[in-house]
């Protein structure tokens, strides 16, 4: 069982030429993300100087974040982003947002014209409630007004669900953006 709360963070993170280093978490039973904080909270591998992200791939039973936590392979320099892999063998609940964010799953291309990772997810229940997402895009999750980052213009990565029951609830929502003129940003569920 692995708990993440209150503003604590996994992360694999280049700030310069190199790449970042990729990310592997295995938890039997359960992985449980609560932001309810004022400082973000979750996993990430992210890329803000010129190397790539690197990849995050996570197997567990049960998978659940609220309150603002979640799970993200972003780029805001020139290295592309890491893609996202996450099996949780039972159940994935991504529930509500605060102020700092929102409660999800991310592959973002920001501020630049690097790409986005892809998000290969496969679970037996997913549930998507109370403003949480699933999100493969160019758009930061907070306008540029309240910190957000500049729209990129690279090609963000695909979604690809595998799930038995697949349940949005209360402005629940899997989306797919891009400003790419490459298109891309593809979702698919099964």
């Amino acid at each position: 069982r692995l708990n993440i709360e209150d503003g604590a963070q996994i992360s694999a993170t280049t700030l310069g030429d190199g790449n970042a280093g990729s990310l592997t978490i295995t938890a039997t039973e359960s992985i449980e993300l609560d932001g309810s904080t004022e400082v973000g909270t979750g996993i990430l591998a992210g890329a803000e100087g010129n190397g790539d992200s690197g990849d995050v791939v996570i197997s567990t039973g049960n998978l659940t974040a609220s309150n603002g936590a979640g799970i993200s392979v972003n780029t805001l320099g020139n290295g592309d982003a890491g893609s996202l892999t996450i099996t949780a063998t039972e159940s994935i609940e991504l529930d509500g947002s605060t102020e700092v964010g929102t409660s999800g799953i991310f592959a973002s291309a920001l501020e630049g014209s690097s790409n986005g990772g892809d998000l290969i997810i496969s679970t037996g229940n997913l549930t998507i409630s109370n403003g949480a997402i699933i999100s493969a895009s160019n758009f930061s999750s907070r306008s540029q007004e309240d910190g957000g980052a500049t729209p990129g213009t690279g090609q963000p990565g695909e979604i690809e669900i595998t799930a038995d029951s697949i349940n949005l609830f209360d402005r629940g929502r899997i989306v797919a953006e891009t400003q790419s003129a490459e298109g891309g940003a593809n979702i698919t569920l099964q």
